[in-house]
This record gives structure tokens, sequence and C-alpha cells, in this order.
């Protein structure tokens, strides 16, 4: 992955990390690269999560666009 994107010119320097129920406070949007890491819900934190969270974690992959 890191090497296709370098091709493209974009560098990861990160790496993923699970969600932890602070990042619900701290940032406007979440992505998850699948279905499985989107289903948060099914997570046992001892924070209740805000309401709004689920609208908050979006699949990677929503925001790509078909190259033509």
């Amino acid at each position: 992955m890191r090497a296709t994107s370098k091709r493209r010119g974009i560098e990861i320097t990160s790496i993923s990390r699970p969600i932890r129920p602070s990042d619900f406070k701290d940032f406007d949007i979440i992505l998850a690269m699948d279905k499985q890491n989107r289903a948060f819900e099914r997570w046992r934190f001892r924070e209740t999560l805000p309401a709004d969270g689920a609208n908050k974690v979006k699949l990677m992959c929503s925001y790509c666009k078909k190259q033509t």
C-alpha cells in the first residue's frame, strides 16, 4: 500500500490503530478500511459513545473516485 501510494505522490507516514472512544470527540471523521473495522458498535468500551458516533465512521473507499 505504501509503495502504491508513493508512486501516486501520496506518502503515508502513520500507521492504523483501533478506534478509541476519545476519537469520537477529537475527530470529525474517522476512516475505517472495511466494514468489519467500521462495526465499532459491537466493541466494549468503558466510556459511553456519542449518539452521532456511527455517523463519524466512514469507509475509506467511500471517498475513492473511479479514474477514467
